[in-house]
Parts: structure tokens; C-alpha cells; sequence
């Protein structure tokens, strides 16, 4: 497992997310996960989408209820495909290592932490509400 130190990565601290439907109501706490590009990788978009489609079908399996969140920059210039994901912190965390990520993001009460895959430490973000942007929102 690769021990990454995420703090001195700016772009997960000035990521946005980019959602096609929340559920209504939007949950008090979830989690988001991206299974592309990992360990900072980069991937084709092929390769990333079948590996979204992975995390898809284990969600499923699963049996977690999950909506698409896609994280990066706010023009999109940098993005990546996810899900937010109704479970807990531990498992939240678990699910980001079987996908190689660095870290995942928790929400709560409309705070983002980051929590680092290898070490469990956190970190907060934004807030929710400033950082969450409708799909059609931005055009590419």
C-alpha cells in the first residue's frame, strides 16, 4: 500500500464535486470515492471507466445505496468519475484502498475531510454547500 502524504496536495484541498442527482434528502454524512487514476496514476479513459464500473458493480454487490460525484477542478478541467456512498468512515476508507486511491472524502453536517487511505488521518476541506456543483452547471 502506498503511504502518500496527502497534505501537500493542493488539488484535493480545492476540489469541487460535480453531481448529477443528490438524494433527497441528502444524508447528514456520506462518503466519496473515485476508483481513477490510482495512486495519482494517470489512466486512459478507457482504463478509468472500467475500474468506475468496478466500483459500481462492488457497490452493488454491496448493497450500497450510491449517486454519481464526480471530483476535480470547478472548469473541469481535472476530473474524475466517483460515487458518494451511504456507509461508514471505516468502510468508506476500505473500499478507497481495494482502489488504489490516496484518500477519500467524508461529508457531515455540510463539512468535507479528506481521509488519507493509508494512515486514517483527516483533514477538513470546505464546506459542502460552496463546493457542490450540478453536473450542467459548468460546460466542458
Amino acid at each position: 500500500m502506498k503511504n502518500e502524504n496527502i497534505s501537500n496536495k493542493a488539488e484535493y484541498f480545492s476540489a469541487w464535486f460535480h453531481c448529477a442527482s443528490l438524494p433527497v434528502p441528502l444524508p447528514d454524512s456520506f462518503g466519496i470515492v473515485t476508483p481513477c487514476n490510482p495512486y495519482g496514476r494517470v489512466l486512459s479513459n478507457e482504463e478509468n471507466s472500467a475500474r468506475l464500473e468496478a466500483l459500481r458493480s462492488r457497490l452493488t454487490d454491496l448493497n450500497v445505496m450510491h449517486f454519481r460525484v464526480d471530483g476535480g477542478s470547478r472548469d473541469k478541467a481535472h476530473l474524475e468519475s466517483g460515487f458518494g456512498v451511504i456507509m461508514n468512515k471505516d468502510e468508506l476508507v476500505l473500499i478507497g484502498r481495494k482502489f488504489h486511491q490516496d484518500a477519500v472524502f467524508w461529508v457531515q453536517n455540510n463539512t468535507v475531510e479528506i481521509i488519507n487511505c493509508s494512515s486514517g488521518d483527516t483533514s477538513e476541506v470546505c464546506s459542502w454547500s460552496e463546493r457542490c456543483v450540478p453536473l450542467n452547471e459548468i460546460n466542458p
